[in-house]
């Protein structure tokens, strides 16, 4: 037997003696082989940990803050595109809960507007591995009252008085004394997001009365699936009459 068939033959055996002991079950470092996990930039890694992210429905305007809960101490990241090509990095989930907070402020130069689809998901720092993405429809802003008595009555309208508020602009405002609203009626935010309520409008309700409640959302129609929060305000006498 020649000197090469006996190297040969040694080189076999001692292949089979690495992979019945596991050592070529995963690719060595500096051997050039190149795993199928292997993390290209901006693609999702099978071998990633991260989870896609949950998240709580969000709402424009100003207090429109993004929450929700992803992979502990991940960073989270949003975008406009699917592809997340301007995608903006944000803040770190908690190390314990995941939880997530984003204020309105990384959404300010996008003008996110009702109906806008958000796409969200987590990965490392360096953004280099991510989870899969979520997708996040923006909602109606909740009407906000913009006068109201202040004597310690915090948000209290007057009896037979104006209700003025801010709303997103041109939507429709849903006006109820329920807090199911059986019984509403409509009214509309100007261009500039502004919006009134006369007494006469009030005195539609059949429930509206001194020491009412009045209960306020708003949308482009009643049935929206992109409806608002609910606002409410106490109605008070008023004492001059």
């Amino acid at each position: 037997m020649s000197k090469k068939f006996k190297a040969s033959k040694s080189r076999k055996k001692l292949l089979q003696v690495f992979m019945a002991a596991g050592v070529l079950a995963t690719p060595l470092i500096n051997t050039g082989v190149i795993s199928a996990d292997t993390i290209t930039p901006n693609v999702v890694s099978s071998a990633t940990n991260y989870t896609s992210p949950k998240v709580d429905p969000y709402y424009v305007g100003v207090s429109g803050t993004m929450k929700g809960t992803a992979t502990p101490g991940s960073t989270v990241y949003i975008s406009k595109t699917s592809d997340f090509k301007e995608s903006k990095k944000t803040v770190r989930t908690n190390y314990s809960t995941g939880a997530f907070s984003i204020s309105a402020s990384y959404f300010y130069s996008w003008n996110v507007q009702p109906g806008d689809t958000i796409y969200v998901r987590c990965g490392d720092a360096s953004g280099t591995t991510f989870s899969q993405t979520t997708m996040v429809k923006a909602n109606y802003q909740k009407p906000i009252i913009t006068r109201a008595v202040l004597n310690g009555n915090t948000g209290a309208v007057l009896y037979n008085d104006d209700i003025t508020g801010s709303a997103y602009p041109n939507s429709n405002i849903f006006v109820s004394t329920s807090e199911n609203f059986n019984d509403y009626i409509t009214v509309s935010a100007n261009k500039y997001g502004t919006f009134n309520v006369t007494p006469t409008d009030l005195h539609k309700l059949s429930r509206y009365k001194e020491e009412c409640k009045i209960y306020m959302k708003s949308a482009d129609t009643f049935t929206s699936n992109l409806m608002s929060l609910t606002s409410s305000m106490s109605v008070i006498p008023d004492n001059n009459n």
